[in-house]
Order: C-alpha cells, then structure tokens, then sequence
C-alpha cells in the first residue's frame, strides 16, 4: 500500500499510546476490568434479506460508534477525500463462491459542536463506494464496481452498486467508500464499531482509514484494555445474494473462560464463545466437544438459541468439566448446528487459557511487592517518596522496598551493590529512568516501557496499576519469621510455604527470594535535599543463594527454607524486617510476575544490651544533639513510642538511642531537657 506521509491526517493514529488513548472520539480507560460480553440481537432475519459480509455489527444507534473528531493541522485548508474500507478474506469468501455482491451497508459520522455523535448530518460534497481488488489503486480509478452518490448522511446508509460482483474462490475483496470533504470540514464522517461497546475486539488487519488515499490498517491504532489490546472494525458491511449459501455454519471469533479463569478442579465451569452465524437459517442449537490440556472431555449440547443470519453473538458454555489442576487449555469445537455437522470445520475451534486449583481449595489474600528504583543521585527522591507515603497510608498489604541505581554522572551511591546491579534487568532492556517502580513485577500491556518497571507519570496511575494486581487472586501463602541470635550474632530466617495448587499460574521457573531489609537509615548524600535524609526500604542482603530466588517444589503444596546470615555492625537491628515471596522466573521472555509475598520484623534478642540509667560511658547529649563516644558508633535513635529520629535537634522528651562498639549493640536512655 501507499506510504503514510505527513499528508496522512494529524490523528495520531501510528503513535497513540496503548495507555489511556484517546482514538476518533474513544477514550480507553486504563487497565480497567475487562468489559462484558455483549449479546447481539439481530434484527435482520429473513432468508431473502441477503447474507451480510463484513466484521462490523448491525446498526443500532450512532453513539454506539467511535467517530473522529480531528481535522487537518494546515495554514490554508484545501479539500480532502476521506476514506474508509474493510477486506473481506478468502477465508471467508471461499463460503460465499458464486453468489453476487450487490450493496454496501456503511455507517457515517458525524459530531455536534459539544462533541457528541448525531445522525442526518451529511459531510463533504459526495460519496462513492467501490468493490475492488487492491485498494492502492482505488484512486485510478480501478474498481470492480462502483456508486456514487449525493443522497447520504451520518448514521445508517445503504447503496446498491451499478454492477454485482461474482465472488471466486481464493479471492480477497475490498469494500469500501470516499467522501470529498470541502476544505477545513471536519474528519468525523467515517465510523467504527467500538469494542468497549461490542466487548470484543475487532479483527486486526481488516479494516482500512485513510486520508487522500493513504491507507493504514487498524492494527496501528489499537487500544489497551486490562493487557489486552482491542482493534475497531469498520462499520462497513457488504450484501450478498444468491443461492449458493452454507447450510448450518457457524464460526467461532473468540472464546474466554470469563469469569471462570480461575475455577476449582472438578467443578462444571462456564466458557463464553463469540460466534458468527454464516448461514442463512436462524441457529436454534449447537453441540461442542471440549478438550483439556489436549485429553477429550464431555460434549456439551446447546438448545433454545437464537442467532439470526449473519449476525454475532455471545453465548454461555456452561458445564464444561475441568478435571486437571494447574495451568489449562481448554479447546471448545463446534460439531453440529441445528442437528447437522456444521458445513465448514476450517472456523470451528479455538483455545481459551484457564487455571484450576486443587479439589477444595480457596483462592487466598494477596500482598503486593512494590519496587522502587531510586537513587541518592536523583533531586526528586524526596518528593516521590513522600508521594508514594501518601498514597500507601491506607494499603495495608503493600511490601514496600527500595533498589538503589547507579547514575549517569560518576555519583557514588552507597546503597548500590553488585546484586541491586542485576535487578537493573527489570527495567526490561531499557535504560534507567527515575521514577520507576514494579508493582509484583506484572507487565501492563500498553505502557511505553517494556517493564516491569515503569514510569508511573500520575498517582491515577499508580491506582490504576495498584489496583489491576490486588484483582489477582493468589494461590500461595508465606510464612517469615527471622530472629535475632545473640550467641553469635546472626540473623536466622525460616519460611514456610503452601499453596492451593501444585502449580502457579503461567509458571516456568518457580523461585522463592527472601531479602533483608533496613529502614530508618541516616543519610547526609541525598541530592535534593538539605542536611540528612532518612532512607527507607534499603535492601541490605539478598539471603537466597540467588538473586533471582531459590528454585522450589510445590508438587507437594509446600516447601520450607532457612537463611542465616552474620550481623553488619552498621545495620540497625531494631529496623531490619525479611521481606519473601515467590515468584516466576523467565528471564528469554521477561517474566518474573510474582504469586504472593510477606514481610515481618527482625526479632531483636537480648543482643542489645540491658537498658541503663548511666549512659554517660557510651554516648553525650548537647543542645539536645545526640553523639556516640569511647569508640561506639551511633545506630539509632528512637522515642518511647517507637519513632525514629536522626539525633540531631532534638525536642524535649526521652529518647532510646541505640549504639554500637562493633561486637554488640546497646541501648541507653537519655533525657533531652
């Protein structure tokens, strides 16, 4: 086809994010649930009617259409010709071989000043529509058939070509329209179906827009819905007529487990099927075969249906029996229609994903892992932390931690290590960017970065992204309990696991990663800020043996780990906690969503020496400043209700302020006055 050129209509169509787009008048909620099925009810029935080809719905109403409502960017205005078309495939045609196309059904936009969608407006000067071939050369002129016309208007129209069109095996045909539009006219006379509307995606590749002749396909304009991307049809349709129809014939579109993704084993589940009716008898009844992971299951038959000819719908396929646990393909086959053997097999079967857990088990509460790529190199830490604060004071099961980054620049920062490194890879190839954050390193399909971690550029955002995780059902549970030894100075971890599946869903690479992490740590080296700044959620240690986790075995539906690791005299005892969780590993396709998680407190033995009244050995207090002597170091610094200071400035009050001589910690009470 022609190339787009910076002729092509400045609608943003090749460069629309996936991500809250706004196409033609359509906007996209981001990773909203994803919508409901529609159920269409037909109301062209009639044999004699003829058969309808094409993707797009029956029409019902012009604000059930995505309509543009751009114009061309130029100082003067000069007269366009807006185009639309769909192409209808061998595939499809090859049922039709000897019947005759003779009309075209379009449906034509059009918008009132306010931006809402109106019918028996007309745009342009006139209208023609055309069959062909290639639609490169539609502006030649060569055409297989033709139509013009000044009689049109927004909202339903239907033209009878001037010849009818044969149409032969293994051929794709185009049908489609242009409208010359007077200059500075706005570009809102062509329309597509909305598949918000529809609740169903259109078909990719098969539906053309184009501006003077410059075509492009809708697979470049899709929009994202909950990870899934949905391609608009264009309302076009074509007529057929003639004797040569199938008999009983119904295709599937899609299928989808709906609300039964995640369904118990051996319990009934109910499927939803889209499918189209190519016959020209209405369909009363239709059996299924069913299929798991590939081993035959019962058929299930269908009665008291009503699909008109030619027309889409959604319909229950309830009672499928699931007897696998784990992860699940789940064929479902059309075998009969109306009694018979449907008369083409070659649009009779599709797959849908699904995920059963064990006979009586429960789908269990869900933690979230939020990762944040940060750096003390980066002078907007300090607002994004405090942004981020805000928002968690109420999501109580959020896991929040820190990966420090290296900068550009030559900046040291302390917190960087040689494990942080690799988790550099969760950016997904791209390169570092602040802010960044992974919410259970899921993958959000329409973001402008690979991810898992991304550029949260809202706090509707950060909600939006949230609030998709915690819909995730989790199958396992952790259990983290880490304790302080004094004997030896150690930090010993043990956690139990136990799943409702001998399986996660989508796993490849089962891991279990546990980390130590410190919060409350005093630093004077961040950027953006004045004087010390107190940095939370610093990985201290990763205790798996590797970064990426310990391979486990849930085959059993649990599995056990220990840790120990020796204390670092800098670390504060009283502000470490374990965070684990398990997850997938699949770095060839970047994968490493995670199934649950769980963080708890160190508990701190009686390594920290007894509390005492005398502290003048171990520390000094001026102008209620805080300082260690004789050799201790100062760790922290609390008051009696647990919060955390700097030991700089402080107000009135009594203060625990915990030291260290390098072999063991103390803690003394001292008195600002």
């Amino acid at each position: 086809m022609r190339n787009n050129r910076n002729k092509l209509f400045l609608l943003s169509i090749a460069s629309l994010p996936l991500f809250e787009g706004d196409l033609f008048g359509m906007t996209g909620t981001p990773l909203m649930p994803a919508p409901q099925a529609v159920i269409t009810k037909a109301t062209v029935t009639k044999k004699d009617a003829g058969m309808r080809l094409g993707p797009s719905e029956t029409y019902k109403s012009i604000g059930k259409y995505c309509i543009p409502v751009s114009q061309v960017e130029e100082d003067t205005p000069v007269s366009h010709t807006m185009c639309q078309a769909i192409r209808l495939p061998a595939s499809l045609l090859n049922k039709y071989v000897g019947c005759k196309i003779d009309s075209i059904e379009v449906v034509l936009g059009a918008r009132t000043g306010n931006d809402e969608a109106v019918e028996g407006v007309k745009r342009g000067n006139g209208l023609t529509a055309f069959v062909c071939k290639d639609l490169d050369k539609v502006i030649e002129g060569d055409v297989l058939t033709s139509v013009s016309t000044q009689d049109y208007a927004s909202g339903y129209n239907k033209f009878k070509f001037n010849n009818s069109v044969t149409i032969e095996k293994d051929q794709d045909l185009y049908l489609g329209y242009y409208i010359t539009l007077t200059p500075g006219e706005n570009l809102d006379a062509v329309a597509f179906d909305d598949p918000i509307v529809m609740g169903y995606s259109g078909e990719k590749g098969n539906s053309f827009i184009a501006l003077d002749f410059y075509w492009q396909s809708n697979s470049s304009f899709p929009t994202a819905v909950n990870g899934q991307l949905y391609y608009m049809n264009a309302a076009i349709r074509g007529i057929a007529s003639g004797d040569k129809f199938p008999d009983g014939d119904v295709g599937l579109i899609s299928i989808s487990s709906g609300n039964d993704y995640y369904v118990e084993c051996n319990s009934p589940a109910t499927y939803q099927a889209k499918i189209r009716n190519y016959s020209p008898e209405t369909v009363k009844s239709m059996e299924f075969s069913v299929s798991v992971n590939g081993k035959e299951s019962d058929n299930v038959v269908l009665n008291d249906l009503n699909v008109p000819s030619h027309e889409i719908t959604t319909i229950d396929v309830p009672g499928v029996k699931i007897n696998h646990e784990g992860n699940l393909d789940v064929k479902l086959t059309v075998k009969k229609v109306n009694g018979v053997d449907d008369s083409d097999v070659a649009d009779n079967d599709m797959t849908s994903s699904s995920f059963a857990y064990r006979e009586g088990g429960q789908i269990l509460r869900r933690n979230v892992l939020l990762e944040q790529f940060t750096s003390e190199g980066y002078s907007e830490a300090e607002f994004v932390d405090e942004s981020y604060k805000e928002f968690l004071a109420d999501q109580s099961n959020v896991i929040w931690v820190k990966h420090h980054v290296k900068t550009k620049g030559g900046f040291i920062d302390q917190f960087v290590t040689d494990f942080e490194k690799k988790y550099v890879s969760l950016y997904g190839g791209a390169s570092t960017f602040f802010p960044a954050a992974c919410f259970d390193r899921m993958k959000f399909l329409g973001m402008q970065d690979p991810g898992p971690a991304y550029f949260v550029e809202s706090n509707v955002a950060f909600e939006a992204m949230l609030g998709n995780v915690n819909l995730i059902p989790s199958f396992a549970e952790l259990n983290v309990r880490p304790k302080h030894n004094e004997a030896d100075n150690t930090i010993t971890v043990k956690v139990n696991l136990n799943t409702q599946a001998n399986v996660m869903p989508g796993q490849t690479d089962l891991r279990l990663t546990t980390w130590l992490v410190e919060d409350g740590i005093v630093s004077t080296e961040q950027k953006g800020v004045s004087g010390e700044y107190i940095q939370d959620g610093v990985i201290r240690a990763v205790l798996s043996e590797d970064v990426w986790g310990d391979k486990v075995d849930i085959s059993s539906y649990s599995a056990s780990k220990e840790y120990s690791i020796a204390v670092d005299p800098k670390w504060n005892l009283a502000n470490m906690r374990v965070v684990s969780f398990l997850s997938n590993y699949d770095p060839t396709n970047k994968v490493y969503q995670l199934y649950n998680s769980r963080e708890s407190k160190v508990q701190v033995s009686s390594g920290i020496s007894s509390v005492v009244l005398t502290p003048d050995s171990m520390v000094t207090v001026t102008d209620g400043n805080v300082e260690a002597i004789n050799g201790n170091t100062l760790v922290g610094v609390h008051d009696l209700s647990g919060r955390s200071f700097t030991g700089k400035n402080l107000p009135k009050g009594m203060y625990i302020v915990t030291v260290s001589d390098g072999k063991q910690q103390s803690a003394v009470k001292v008195v600002v006055k």
